[in-house]
């Protein structure tokens, strides 16, 4: 447990910081999550796509060769993992350059990592980003 804590406060509290440049940035985005809070999980969402705080991941290829856009992988390949590329691939999410809340989510939204190596601390991080802004919105 501590590991998980420790490990993800310094990305979150990029994300924090994120977050509130975002939204001060719109004064009408501000009132209106300030206004209605069932907007606020997707102003959250859209954030951690358009703003990674871990930008790019270290992972290892599969232990057999991978053939992949013809190009093959050897095994045990260390590769990087691109998520803010990913994140703003215009393929999966329209004018993905975009702060938009309330946007679709996709199947490719990568923020924390894909597949079984993905973040164990994810939950952890959205509700960490939603307590944040519920708090400081109050007490505004």
């Amino acid at each position: 447990m501590r590991l998980i804590f420790s490990a993800g406060a310094g990305t979150t509290h990029d994300a924090i910081g994120n977050l509130f440049y975002h939204l001060l940035l719109r004064p009408d985005l501000w009132e209106a999550v300030k206004q209605d809070p069932s907007i606020r999980a997707g102003v959250v969402e859209e954030l951690l796509r358009f703003e990674s705080s871990v930008p790019v991941l270290p992972r290892t290829s599969a232990a057999y060769p991978i053939e992949f856009e013809g190009v093959t992988i050897p095994p045990s390949s260390f590769m990087l993992f691109a998520i803010a590329s990913a994140n703003r691939d215009d393929d999966f999410f329209a004018d993905p350059h975009t702060f938009k809340p309330g946007r679709p989510s996709k199947p490719i939204f990568t923020t924390f990592g894909p597949g079984p190596r993905a973040c164990p601390g994810m939950h952890l991080a959205r509700k960490e980003l939603a307590l944040v802004l519920d708090v400081v919105l109050e007490r505004l």
